[in-house]
C-alpha cells in the first residue's frame, strides 16, 4: 500500500476533480471529518428508540416522535416513608415515588401520569395536586385542581370519596390520574398534612431541541402516530440561534396531524432552515376522512358528537366498500314534563344504536345488540339533525301537558322526540306518545291518567319505553307516572309518591362509558301541611319531579324527559309548570387509521 502525503489537489485544466475510478468506493477514514462539503440532505431514522419525551437532537440523526398520550404514560408506585418534608424543612411522613423521595418532577401536557397509592402505608395520606405551594393546610387543600383529575379507589370514585379517610383507607386498588392540558407549575402533597409530604410539578410541552449549529448540520422528524394536532410538539433551537430566520431562542410549534419536516442549519442570519416538508396523506389506506362537529380521537378510531345540528362531510370514503361504515349513537331531545296539576314525568327521546363491533368493539347498550353499522358509500355531506328538548306544560294558561321533543337524524337513522307528560289541569289531559312516552297524570278518587306508549312511530329494535300510569286516591293523595327510559318503562305513580322515570342506555361510543335517554319524574302530592312527599326520580338524563314546586329539566344532550310539575297547597297555592326536556345529541365513530 501507497501513502501520498500532500496538502492540496487541484485540476491541471477544468474545474472537475476525480476521484478514484468507476466501480471503485473513496471512503473517509474512521475519525476523519471533512469540513465545506456538506449533506447529501439524507438523515440517519433512529427507528429502535421512537421518543416520546423531550430531548435533544443529533446532527446527521431522523427521529420518529410520540407525543400520544397511553393511560398512564406514566406511572409513579406511590408509599409514605420517612424524609425531609418539603419546604417546611425537619422530617416527616414524606410520599416516595418510585422507591425515593422525589421533591420536583417533570410532567408532558396531555400525558396522562398516574400515582398509585395502593400500598398500605399511605392510609390518612390521599395525594392531591394543587396550585398553591402554601405550607398552610387550608390553603394548600383550597388550591386543589379539579380539571384533569380522575380518582380510583376499588373502580372509579368521585373526589369526596377520595377526600374521604375513612372511604379512602377501606380501598384495595387506590389511584388518582393527572392529565394537565397547559404548562405551568403545580404542587402534590397530602391532603390531610400538606405540601410538605410532597413537592413541585412543572409541566412542559414535548419538545425537542435542536443542536448546536454548524453550516450542513441536518436534523429530521416525523410525526409516528399522527398526533401532532391533538398533542403538538416544540422545537426549540439551541441557545441565541434561530429556526427559518426568526428570532433568537424563538420556538418552533408542530400542530399538523402526520406532519414531518426536516431542518438544516445555514448561517447565523436564518439559522436552522426547514427544506422538506410532509403532511400526513392515507396513501393505500382504506380509512374514512369526514369533519364536522367536535371530533375527538380513541385509539385507531375518530368520534364525531354533535350537540347542535351540523354537517357530517365526508371528504374521502375507501376503495374497499365493506371498510366505509360508521357506528353511531342517535338520540332525540326528550319531552317536557306535565305541569300541575299532578304532572306526569315526560318520556326520553328516542334512543338508537349500532353494536360497536365495526369500530373497535366498544361496549354499547342491549338496545346495539346485532344492530348494523350505518354504511357510509359515497364521499358527501351527511346533514345531521339534533333534535331540542320540548318545553314543560304550563300551568295557566294552556293544556297542562308537556310537548313532545324534537326528532334527531343521521342518514337513514332517524330517532323520534320523547313524549310528553299528562296532566289535570283542570280536567285529565292525556300523556303522549313518542320516542318514549309520557307518564300518566294524577288524578281524583277514580284514580290517575295512563302512561303513553313509546316507540312512537315503531322500529327495531325498540327506540324506547312507554310512561308509567298515574294514581290518585281519596285522600286525596296522588302521584303521576314517570316517563318511559330508552331500556325501561317508566314506574306507575302509588299516590303520594309519584313514579320514577325509566332507566336510560349507556354506550362506551366515545370511549368511556355515558348513560343517556331517562325519563322524566312523576310529580306527588299529599295535602297534610308540612308532611314529606317523596318525588318521582329521573332516570339518567331525566329531571326528577316537583312536589310543590315546578319540575326539573332534563339533561342537556342527553335526551331526558323533563319532570312533572305538582301545585302547592293552601291559601298561598300557585301554578307550577313541567320541566323542560333536555336536547338531543349524534355520535358517529369510524376508523380513521
Amino acid at each position: 500500500m501507497s501513502t501520498i502525503k500532500v496538502n492540496t489537489i487541484e485540476t491541471r485544466t477544468g474545474s472537475t476533480l476525480t476521484l478514484g475510478k468507476s466501480g471503485d468506493t473513496v471512503s473517509i477514514a474512521s475519525g476523519a471529518s471533512t469540513s465545506g462539503m456538506g449533506r447529501t440532505g439524507a438523515v440517519d431514522w433512529q427507528t429502535s428508540s421512537i421518543k416520546t419525551e423531550s430531548f435533544t437532537g443529533v446532527n446527521g440523526e431522523g427521529y420518529f416522535i410520540d407525543t400520544s398520550d397511553g393511560t398512564p404514560f406514566k406511572n409513579y408506585t406511590t408509599t409514605v416513608a420517612t424524609g425531609t418534608l418539603y419546604l417546611v424543612g425537619g422530617s416527616g411522613n414524606v410520599f416516595n415515588l418510585d422507591g425515593s423521595q422525589q421533591t420536583a418532577i417533570t410532567m408532558l401536557a396531555n400525558k396522562t401520569y398516574r400515582f398509585t397509592q395502593s400500598n398500605s402505608s399511605n392510609d390518612g395520606h390521599q395525594l392531591i395536586i394543587s396550585t398553591s405551594n402554601s405550607t398552610t393546610l387550608g390553603t394548600f387543600q383550597a388550591g386543589i385542581v379539579s380539571s384533569g383529575i380522575t380518582y380510583y379507589i376499588d373502580g372509579s370514585a368521585t373526589q369526596s370519596n377520595w377526600l374521604n379517610t375513612t372511604t379512602f383507607n377501606a380501598g384495595t386498588t387506590r389511584y388518582i390520574e393527572y392529565k394537565p392540558s397547559s404548562t405551568g407549575t403545580y404542587y402534590f402533597g397530602c391532603y390531610n398534612h400538606g405540601i410538605g409530604m410532597g413537592g413541585a410539578i412543572t409541566v412542559s410541552k414535548q419538545t425537542m431541541t435542536l443542536p448546536a449549529g454548524s453550516a450542513g448540520a441536518i436534523v429530521a422528524i416525523q410525526d409516528y402516530k399522527n398526533t401532532f394536532d391533538t398533542n403538538n410538539l416544540q422545537i426549540n433551537p439551541a441557545s441565541g440561534e434561530k429556526i427559518n430566520g426568526g428570532v433568537a431562542d424563538g420556538p418552533l410549534v408542530i400542530s399538523t396531524e402526520g406532519q414531518g419536516i426536516t431542518f438544516v442549519y445555514v448561517d447565523t442570519t436564518v439559522g436552522w432552515k426547514s427544506v422538506q416538508e410532509n403532511e400526513f396523506t392515507s396513501g393505500g389506506s382504506l380509512n374514512i376522512e369526514a369533519t364536522g362537529g367536535t371530533i375527538t380521537t380513541c385509539g385507531n378510531f375518530k368520534i364525531h358528537t354533535f350537540t347542535s345540528p351540523g354537517t357530517f362531510c365526508v371528504s374521502r370514503v375507501s376503495p374497499n366498500a365493506p371498510e366505509n361504515v360508521i357506528d353511531y349513537v342517535v338520540v332525540a331531545g326528550g319531552g317536557g314534563g306535565g305541569a300541575s296539576n299532578h304532572g306526569g314525568g315526560a318520556g326520553a327521546g328516542g334512543y338508537r344504536e349500532s353494536a360497536g363491533t365495526s369500530t373497535g368493539s366498544y361496549s354499547a347498550s342491549p338496545l346495539g345488540s346485532c344492530v348494523s353499522a350505518l354504511a357510509i358509500p359515497s364521499a358527501t355531506a351527511y346533514p345531521v339533525t339534533v333534535g331540542a328538548g320540548g318545553a314543560g306544560g304550563i300551568a295557566s294558561p294552556g293544556t297542562g301537558k308537556g310537548t313532545n321533543g324534537s326528532d334527531s337524524v343521521i342518514s337513514s337513522i332517524t330517532s323520534s322526540g320523547g313524549g310528553g307528560g299528562g296532566s289535570s289541569l283542570p280536567t285529565l289531559v292525556a300523556a303522549v306518545a313518542g320516542g318514549s312516552g309520557g307518564g300518566g297524570t294524577g288524578n281524583s278518587p277514580a284514580g290517575g291518567g295512563s302512561g303513553a306508549s313509546g316507540n312512537t312511530p315503531p322500529v327495531s329494535p325498540p327506540q324506547g319505553t312507554a310512561g308509567g300510569n298515574g294514581a290518585g286516591s281519596a285522600g286525596p293523595a296522588y302521584g303521576a307516572g314517570g316517563g318511559g327510559g330508552a331500556t325501561v318503562a317508566g314506574s306507575n305513580g302509588t299516590a303520594p309518591k309519584g313514579g320514577d322515570g325509566g332507566a336510560g342506555a349507556t354506550s362506551s361510543i366515545t370511549g368511556s362509558a355515558v348513560a343517556r335517554a331517562g325519563g322524566g319524574g312523576g310529580s306527588s302530592y299529599r295535602p297534610a301541611p308540612g308532611s314529606p312527599v317523596p318525588v318521582g326520580a329521573g332516570g339518567t338524563g331525566g329531571g326528577a319531579a316537583g312536589s310543590f314546586s315546578c319540575g326539573v329539566a332534563g339533561t342537556v344532550n342527553t335526551g331526558g324527559g323533563g319532570g312533572g310539575a305538582e301545585r302547592c297547597s293552601g291559601p298561598v297555592c300557585s301554578a307550577k309548570n313541567g320541566g323542560a326536556g333536555g336536547s338531543g345529541v349524534v355520535i358517529v365513530r369510524y376508523r380513521y387509521q
